[in-house]
């Protein structure tokens, strides 16, 4: 059911945006104008990262966002990639929402986007690009040599 999907997304962002006090104080202050950024990854909170993250023998690559111009043309590239590495998780963290789960990542995001891979018995890498022209490029050889 499309409709039950897209409802059930739109209630999982609510409950996301609710549920942390800083969200909540930025979505009161932007007079309720959020303009997520949609993509077909998952996206990661404090208990889905330690879940399916921290916990898992899966391949992530993870990437850290804000809603902005520059993040929002990157997810295209995003999303094409995961398409391309089926058998690779991608998942997503909203960097305003998600303030709590930042502290605990293996790396301080200054810019973004921001990408990391969380590979099982290695050592987080994270990927180095030129944000003013992001490449599809840079990800897809990033992810392969993970």
């Amino acid at each position: 059911c499309e409709d039950c999907k897209e409802k059930f997304e739109n209630l999982a962002k609510a409950y996301e945006i609710l549920g942390n006090e800083e969200s909540r104080k930025f979505y009161d202050t932007t007079s309720n104008a959020m303009n997520t950024i949609k993509s077909s990854t998952i996206s990661l909170n404090m208990a889905t990262y330690r879940q399916m993250v921290e916990y898992s023998n899966d391949i992530w690559m993870i990437m850290i966002y804000i809603d902005d111009s520059t993040c929002e043309t990157f997810t295209n590239f995003w999303d094409e990639t995961a398409k391309q590495f089926p058998f690779i998780k991608f998942g997503r963290i909203n960097a305003a929402f998600q303030v709590d789960l930042l502290p605990l990542l293996p790396f301080r995001a200054e810019e973004f986007p921001f990408v990391f891979s969380q590979v099982p018995g290695k050592i987080p890498e994270f990927l180095e690009f030129n944000l003013e022209k992001p490449s599809p490029y840079e990800l897809r050889k990033f992810v392969q040599n993970s």
